[in-house]
């Protein structure tokens, strides 16, 4: 397997960048991936914010890592370009409502969910925490999912807005219920 990293200086990256540090050094470690000098495939967005993402190339195969917590938000040039898609956050009916509207439902099969987790997790390896997800050789747990929240509709006792399509939905309400049927 042939792995191509564009922009290897992602490694560098600190803060909520410091996944592709994890990311893509496992990936060279692990897999054999390289860096090239080579531009990414397209310039990063910016508009109407920063759209935070990375290109790989497997076997000659563009792939895109979508790391925007806005469901809404997608690179939609990126999407008609590269053979998969990763999108974190993934939300189907969003997801639709988007590629329908820029008219790109014909691209929907690139897109798979993707979760990323913390950059420093490689430093649990050897902690108790990260050792409780073990017994013996094999995984007590296949994914732990750890989140904050600014609101919490559920202690409120308010229904989800994928159950009850009379709520306003809002960027604070649709972010907690997305990471809440992530967890479920």
């Amino acid at each position: 397997m042939k792995i191509e990293i564009f922009e290897p200086e992602l490694i560098q990256r600190q803060g909520f960048n410091g996944f592709y540090r994890f990311f893509l050094s496992a990936l060279i470690r692990y897999k054999g991936a390289k860096g090239t000098d080579a531009a990414r495939p397209l310039p990063r967005l910016t508009q109407p914010r920063e759209h935070e993402s990375c290109w790989i190339r497997m076997d000659g195969r563009l792939v895109f890592f979508d790391m925007s917590d806005h469901v809404f938000f997608y690179d939609i040039e990126a999407l008609k370009l590269c053979d998969v898609y990763f999108k974190a956050n993934l939300n189907w009916p969003v997801t639709d409502r988007v590629l329908t509207k820029f008219e790109v439902t014909a691209h929907r099969s690139k897109i798979v969910p993707f979760m990323f987790f913390a950059d420093q997790l490689d430093q649990y390896r050897c902690h108790r925490v990260w050792n409780a997800f073990w017994h013996g050789k094999r995984r007590a747990y296949d994914v732990c999912h750890v989140t904050g929240v600014y609101m919490n509709p559920v202690q409120e006792g308010s229904p989800s807005i994928f159950d009850d399509p009379t709520i306003t939905v809002t960027p604070a309400n649709y972010h907690f219920w997305i990471r809440y049927q992530t967890q479920c």
